[in-house]
């Protein structure tokens, strides 16, 4: 069966770049307006900083998290398949893996993920953070197609659009809406 080839134009990849961008710089944007037109809402926490000590960390998920996945990929494509379950091949897999340098850099990438995560959530509330952290989703079809060399379908691209479409919607909502006890 011969398997459907699709070419990203560097124009797409533009596109999904600016779409991701404007995506997080409307989030930005929109909650920098809101500061300016909305006065202090009881129950909500605000601070002069809140934005930019959340958005920080909020990077640092969207860049790392996709990142380490897509180096722990590559460095299990270049181990190769465990063939077999008996004790001696086992524990040449996990050897082969563990001496991997793309691996530790994916696990290195994921710890710093996983910090930058707890972090931001301490900050703001889950129904923020996680549907705004889903712009990783077009930074895994981007590193996917260029440093994994996979085939990104069009049905996956507007995927992405669609879930990028549904950050900006998120990006109008305030990082905190619940009250600190």
């Amino acid at each position: 069966m011969e398997k459907d080839h699709v070419q990203i134009s560097l124009a797409q990849v533009q596109g999904w770049t600016r779409l991701a961008c404007y995506a997080y710089g409307g989030m930005k944007k929109s909650l920098v307006e809101r500061k300016e037109t909305m006065g202090e809402s009881p129950g909500m926490h605000r601070s002069g900083n809140i934005h930019f000590k959340t958005y920080l960390p909020l990077f640092v998920v969207v860049l790392f998290e996709p990142l380490g996945n897509v180096l722990v990929g590559k460095g299990m494509k270049s181990v190769g398949a465990l063939n077999s379950w008996a004790p001696a091949a086992l524990l040449d897999f996990f050897w082969r893996a563990f001496t991997t340098a793309t691996i530790w850099l994916g696990i290195a990438s994921l710890l710093t993920f996983f910090v930058a995560y707890m972090v931001v959530l301490s900050w703001a509330d889950y129904s923020f953070v996680q549907p705004a952290s889903a712009v990783s989703y077009g930074i895994v079809a981007l590193l996917s197609f260029f440093l994994l060399h996979e085939v990104v379908k069009p049905l996956q691209r507007h995927g992405v659009s669609i879930i990028s479409c549904g950050v900006l919607i998120v990006g109008n909502t305030a990082p905190r809406t619940t009250k600190r006890n």
